[in-house]
């Protein structure tokens, strides 16, 4: 494999209400039937990702969970991961206890993966449940020998998730992400992964697997830019962080108008030639 090309999902390849358009999935579709070598890296889980990406004709392993995750989506299990270590479940528990505030836990043990579900995480939940994996209603303080690889807490109001924030932050073993819904007015998200792994790590680890030699990558966020680093030709979308910008080869199309599937359509054939 010569290239091959990686973009993150929201505010990337995804359009403005969270959906691959009919037009890059038709582009995309007609290049991957032709050979192109094409997969995801994105902050989130298999749970959310995998329905949104119905129709993209997706054979290669996806990078989820910011990296924690390398994901199959043709035999739908999970080929590799990185968990929580034992001391930051311990301290998310703790932490869990002083906002008073449950959420969305994603573990695994012996290879499956299960999603334990808060009593006050209805919205959350419903965003996630799409019949991929076994629901329980475990906390965090209530798990045993499962493994933990994504914690998410989300509130109308974000002081509770404040408190788990400030109390976490200084832990080095994990990588917080606190932030104001994009697509819902007035939510409010954290997310919690290992520090451990990253979309650099992830990307890297998908390149030997698929045996590339040059990494092509799409983002618009902070996150990516450790995605950035690994790759040979980085493009930030019309839409990305200023600080993105700066940190591509070049600017491409919005999101909103499949700036990414353009791109690597004249890309690909280039390189093809």
């Amino acid at each position: 494999m010569a290239i091959l090309y990686i973009t993150d999902l929201d505010g990337t390849l995804l359009d403005e209400e969270a959906r691959v358009s009919a037009e890059t999935r038709a582009i995309l579709n007609d290049l991957m039937g032709h050979g192109l070598p094409f997969t995801v890296a994105t902050a989130r889980t298999h749970l959310s990702a995998l329905p949104i990406l119905r129709g993209l004709n997706l054979t290669l392993p996806l990078v989820l969970l910011n990296g924690c995750m390398l994901y199959c989506p043709q035999k739908e299990e999970v080929m590799e991961y990185t968990p929580f270590s034992q001391g930051a479940t311990h301290a998310l528990v703790a932490a869990e206890v002083l906002a008073e505030l449950t959420g969305l836990l994603l573990t695994i043990r012996s290879g499956t993966l299960e999603l334990h579900c808060g009593d006050n995480q209805e919205k959350a939940f419903h965003k996630l449940q799409d019949g991929l994996c076994p629901v329980t209603t475990k906390t965090a303080k209530n798990l045993g020998q499962e493994e933990l690889l994504f914690a998410m807490y989300t509130d109308s109001h974000p002081e509770k998730l404040q408190r788990i924030y400030d109390r976490l932050r200084p832990r080095a073993d994990l990588t917080l992400d606190f932030y104001r819904d994009r697509y819902e007015e007035g939510r409010w998200y954290l997310e919690l992964f290992s520090a451990t792994a990253s979309k650099k790590t992830g990307v890297l680890r998908l390149k030997e697997l698929c045996g590339a030699k040059r990494l092509v990558c799409f983002g618009d966020a902070l996150n990516d830019l450790p995605m950035f680093e690994a790759c040979d030709e980085s493009y930030a979308v019309e839409n990305a962080h200023d600080e993105v910008k700066r940190k591509a080869l070049a600017s491409i199309g919005k999101n909103t108008k499949s700036g990414v599937a353009h791109f690597i359509r004249a890309h690909f054939l280039k390189c093809t030639i």
